[in-house]
């Protein structure tokens, strides 16, 4: 090789050295040449994380490669997490793909100069639901869920089912005396004894017994304390009763008022809270005692006669939910009390939910709100064509499950540009849907085909 062709290799070598390396300078600064003419133009960032990882990311239907993949040609695109720089600012859709999940797709805003984050982005299995066993769904009545969030109970005309929840299998069940007019269900504070309409029922030995037997009672109604292991609530004849199932003995706690009659009853945090009925009036209100030794505290009205129920006995909060007018009654009542209390309404709340930071999920009847007690807004997230039955708080506090009729879906809180919606199981008529502690799974009552009975979909 002469001389003369070393130097103008040389010369080739370092203008494409200086001028890939001014590329490359540009780009890490955060700089791009325009579309519209030559000229330098800022960019942006989009930071982006899913769960699980290894999501593919397209925007504007271009799925997106490594920068040096881009010089070369060759096919090798990236995957989450990941920070995909030098993107001029502008709306983009941004799409995220994963083999056996549902895809995530938003339109999101990138500014020059700036990072935008996808950091909580969710991406939920794409799968059919699985029988986990059989059951006559006609013959169901109500479920509920044990304070630690370990057992499922479910409840049928003559025959109670506990549930591990984590992944649905029967713990145990037990018959019941045939009762189709009730549905009551009531777990102690320490998930061990669970009540169900009148069978006392200990997880540990896994016996049952009759409570109005050893209550001596003719009462149809038993319910545990919101944080009570070894005492039991019950009225009858008019009168509420206490009855301490270590002690085997019962005593009076209230008796009844004339034209004041008993709706349900609250025993917590050492007071009973009583609602009451003044049939002659026409409202009513929630009476407060002392739980020691039954000494009246006070009254708090409700204004309208109708039929409440203590809902969510183990919030901060005082629940109380109007079953006629499906409203949701919220008292924040403090002690000494001296008639000074906060009382919130919630109207439209035909399903209710609170998450551990004091948000309170709502579902109407075809919408999905948030209610926020830091400052007392009420949000709407989302409204359908069609009845919503129920809805959970997913892990991560940044999805909420819901239920339909005949569907479940997931939806995202992130609001920017709105609200991604993921259906995740379709035309399939449902019931008593329940989402499991770790928010692996759902569960739902159904029939598939020519087979009914309990049904899991999993979710990751």
């Amino acid at each position: 090789m002469t001389k003369r062709i070393r130097n103008i290799l040389f010369i080739i070598f370092t203008v494409a050295f200086i001028a890939l390396s001014a590329v490359i300078l540009t780009y890490a600064f955060g700089y791009s040449l325009s579309p519209y003419g030559f000229k330098l133009q800022k960019t942006g960032i989009f930071d982006i994380e899913s769960t699980p990882s290894a999501a593919q990311v397209s925007l504007n239907g271009e799925v997106q490669k490594k920068f040096l993949n881009q010089l070369t040609g060759k096919n090798a695109p990236v995957t989450t997490p990941i920070k995909i720089a030098g993107i001029l600012p502008g709306d983009y859709e941004v799409k995220l793909t994963l083999n056996g999940y549902h895809p995530w797709q938003k339109k999101l805003t990138l500014n020059a100069s700036e990072t935008t984050y996808l950091e909580n982005v969710r991406l939920f299995k794409e799968t059919l639901p699985q029988l986990v066993w059989s059951l006559d769904i006609t013959r169901l009545l109500t479920t509920a869920v044990s304070p630690d969030k370990k057992y499922w109970t479910i409840l049928t005309d003559n025959q109670v089912i506990i549930t591990n929840l984590a992944d649905g299998s029967q713990t145990a069940s037990f018959d019941l005396p045939a009762s189709s007019d009730q549905a009551d269900l009531s777990w102690s504070n320490d998930s061990q004894s669970l009540i169900a309409n009148h069978s006392l029922i200990n997880l540990a030995s896994g016996k049952t017994a009759d409570l109005r037997q050893l209550a001596n009672s003719s009462a149809e109604r038993f319910v545990f304390g919101a944080d009570s292991s070894q005492r039991i609530y019950f009225l009858d004849n008019g009168s509420l009763y206490e009855f301490d199932i270590l002690a085997n003995t019962k005593k009076i706690l209230l008796k009844p008022e004339k034209n004041n009659p008993f709706i349900d009853f609250l025993a917590k945090d050492g007071y009973l809270y009583a609602i009451k009925q003044n049939q002659k009036d026409f409202h009513s209100f929630v009476a407060i005692y002392k739980l020691s030794d039954s000494q009246f505290i006070g009254t708090i009205d409700l204004n309208n006669l109708s039929d409440y129920r203590f809902t969510n006995i183990h919030n901060r909060w005082l629940n109380l939910y109007d079953q006629k007018n499906h409203a949701l009654y919220l008292l924040d009542i403090k002690y000494p009390f001296n008639n000074q209390y906060e009382l919130k309404r919630l109207d439209n709340a035909y399903f209710n939910q609170w998450d551990q930071n004091n948000r309170l999920l709502l579902a109407g009847q075809s919408d999905l709100r948030l209610w926020q007690r830091s400052d007392n807004k009420e949000t709407l997230l989302t409204r359908l064509g069609t009845p919503i039955r129920a809805a959970f708080w997913y892990k991560d506090d940044n999805y909420l499950i819901f239920a339909t009729d005949n569907s479940l879906g997931a939806l995202e809180l992130d609001d920017r540009n709105g609200r991604q919606h993921t259906n995740l199981l379709d035309n399939i008529p449902l019931t008593q849907p329940q989402l499991n502690a770790d928010g692996s799974t759902i569960f739902f009552f159904a029939k598939v085909g020519q087979t009914a009975g309990l049904y899991s979909l999993s979710l990751e």
